[in-house]
């Protein structure tokens, strides 16, 4: 090849390569959006009944009698908000998607609940927590397993941010 050639070809190449790191960059990301939107279907499908769909969510009777039937425990409502929204968010927005759902504990500090349920889903390898700033923020993982009935319950205690 002509020097020319090569000279045009090495100016080239920063311009493909970073071109190629944004295709990869995009590539994780709708690995992960595609991963959260098959967990999705597969609870809609057990939802629905189709056969041979295994539920992804079991909501769990309260211990105390007082949460509405029906009604998901904090744990499996924070878990269901973070697999339907697909991005990170802070415990607030966690808890405000809860609220508009009327999903929200019956304790004296909700949020506080949820973001103790965050933790303990983090704890499990169910919810994948993340630094931002000095803040978490919380996602659920690719690999979020179906909550069974025989895994804990997460209760409405309080607990904080950190």
């Amino acid at each position: 090849m002509s020097d020319e050639i090569i000279r045009e070809m090495a100016q080239k190449l920063p311009e493909l390569e970073n071109e190629l790191r944004g295709w990869e960059s995009d590539r994780a990301s709708l690995e992960a959006r595609i991963a959260t939107r098959r967990r999705l279907i597969q609870a809609l499908r057990a939802e629905v009944g189709a056969p041979g769909a295994a539920r992804l969510f079991e909501v769990s009777p309260p211990e105390n009698g007082d949460r509405p039937a029906g009604r998901p425990g904090t744990g499996e409502a924070a878990l269901r908000v973070l697999l339907d929204i697909g991005t990170p968010m802070y415990t607030r927005e966690v808890f405000e998607a809860m609220n508009d759902r009327g999903w929200v504990p019956d304790v004296a500090n909700p949020e506080a609940a949820v973001g103790s349920a965050l933790w303990y889903l983090a704890k499990s390898g169910v919810v994948r927590k993340e630094k931002a700033g000095r803040k978490v923020m919380w996602a659920a993982t690719d690999d979020s397993s179906p909550m069974r009935d025989d895994d804990a319950v997460v209760s409405d205690a309080g607990g904080d941010d950190g």
